[in-house]
């Protein structure tokens, strides 16, 4: 049996920031090799193949990578979003087209602390918190000078039919200065 990778490779992972849109680099990532065998292997080809830069194939195995992360570790899914979701600004519709896409964002809003984690401070972030983090900053900042209403748009048509999806957008069109 094959053991787990380790928190520090995680956060090697978040670090490195190899998803091309980081470095201002086109889009033009290989494809994923080796296939990917673990999560740890799954979020590296998300960020680092055409996965995770090219919009048919973000639609199809990119987001289903993102899904088995994110039933696994909501909040390394939601880091592997952040660059993805700037590309699907490019299709907004394609992220409404692709129902995957709502799975990945029912499962990040589920994720978070039980009651008794609630009760006692413990347990890892809310899901939902992540992603409205994760929205303002893509609403607030100037992201690779993608136009902040293409953005948006790819989130709205994300998170219309996922639950609380309109409550978020509430909060990051007030605090986006700009609208």
């Amino acid at each position: 049996a094959q053991n787990p990778p380790s928190e520090w490779a995680w956060l090697v992972l978040q670090r490195l920031r190899p998803h091309r849109s980081s470095w201002a680099l086109p889009l033009d990532a290989p494809p994923p090799d080796p296939e990917p065998r673990d999560l740890l292997s799954t979020a590296y080809a998300v960020l680092a193949s055409s996965w995770g830069h090219c919009i048919p194939l973000i639609c199809s195995e990119g987001v289903s990578a993102l899904c088995r992360v994110a039933g696994a570790r909501a909040a390394d899914a939601v880091h592997c979003l952040a660059p993805v979701m700037l590309v699907m600004a490019q299709s907004p519709v394609s992220v409404s087209l692709t129902p995957k896409f709502a799975e990945l964002f029912s499962t990040i809003l589920k994720a978070g602390p039980t009651m008794v984690q609630r009760a006692l401070g413990l347990g890892p972030e809310a899901g939902a918190n992540m992603l409205l983090r994760l929205l303002l900053t893509h609403v607030e900042t100037n992201q690779a000078g993608i136009p902040r209403s293409s953005i948006l748009s790819a989130w709205l048509h994300g998170l219309w039919r996922a639950p609380a999806g309109a409550a978020l957008l509430d909060v990051a069109l007030l605090a986006a200065p700009d609208w």
